[in-house]
């Protein structure tokens, strides 16, 4: 469930047999590290989320905000 090795990490892990021994297929370095947290951070920005919505509209989605029960 968690090789614990933080989120980034873990996404590029599989378990490769039947002992449940987890298999590393992409070894995440500190410069792949520093990008996502940028990316990450730039799409909560106004500009990373004018971009998010409009790649989501050109692909038929939208966000749309969820009403609270009152």
């Amino acid at each position: 469930m968690n090789y614990g090795r933080g989120i980034l990490q873990d996404l590029f892990f599989e378990d490769s047999d039947h002992m449940h021994t987890p298999k590393c297929f992409l070894k995440i370095t500190n410069r792949d590290r520093l990008v996502t947290a940028t990316v990450i951070q730039w799409l909560g920005t106004n500009v990373g989320f004018c971009w998010l919505r409009e790649a989501l509209k050109k692909a038929g989605f939208e966000i749309i905000r969820i009403k609270k029960d009152e």
